[in-house]
């Protein structure tokens, strides 16, 4: 059952389901609904009607929460605010522990891949160089079994492929961030546009 509520405590309400954004942003959006109150009293309207068109002040907190975390994503590029924008989406329905949840999981597993065998190749090119460089020292201990110039070779391609394939997946990991609000705020339309059927 809905709980019918007045102008104070359904605005009380939103500011408490508002925490976690910055103070600015919950400042304006209690603003915004302040002012909706007020222009419905104006026209007459009582404040448990005006409440009761707004709609559940817990819901529309957690939508206004994952579209300002989501904006902040976007401003500001972190794995932290892309993360916070995730989750805070991940509270509008079991929908979205799927199509969330599992997307996000998947990108993470490929992205931490990916820098790993950038790193193991950079790693293996300085690993030859070493030897090179030691091996007059080692003899005794150590064989690398190839000539030196192919050796050297084969070090510095092995160092430049790592870091080109290092710096190939920092581009990645931008396109993907991009990508992923995208998907953020089109799962956000779609179950605003369910919701909005079901009042119906």
């Amino acid at each position: 059952m809905v709980r019918i509520m007045n102008k104070n405590s359904f605005l009380k309400k939103l500011s408490e389901e508002l925490r976690g954004i910055p103070e600015e942003e919950r400042k304006d959006i209690l603003a915004e609904y302040t002012e909706h109150f007020e222009v419905g009293m104006a026209k007459g309207r009582s404040e448990k009607e005006i409440s009761i068109s707004i709609g559940n002040p817990m819901i529309i907190a957690k939508e206004l929460k994952a579209l300002t975390l989501v904006k902040i994503a976007e401003r500001e590029s972190s794995v932290i605010n892309i993360s916070r924008a995730a989750f805070s989406t991940l509270g509008l329905g079991v929908f979205n522990l799927i199509f969330v949840l599992v997307p996000l999981l998947i990108i993470f597993i490929i992205l931490i891949s990916l820098f790993a065998a950038a790193i193991g190749i950079t790693a293996l090119g300085i690993a030859v160089l070493i030897a090179i460089l030691f091996e007059p020292l080692l003899s005794d201990y150590l064989v690398i079994g190839m000539k030196i110039t192919p050796a050297i070779f084969l070090s510095i391609s092995s160092i430049a492929l790592g870091i080109l394939f290092f710096i190939g997946n920092i581009q990645l990991v931008r396109s993907l961030y991009k990508q992923f609000l995208r998907y953020l705020k089109f799962n956000m339309r779609v179950i605003g546009d369910r919701r909005q059927k079901d009042e119906i």
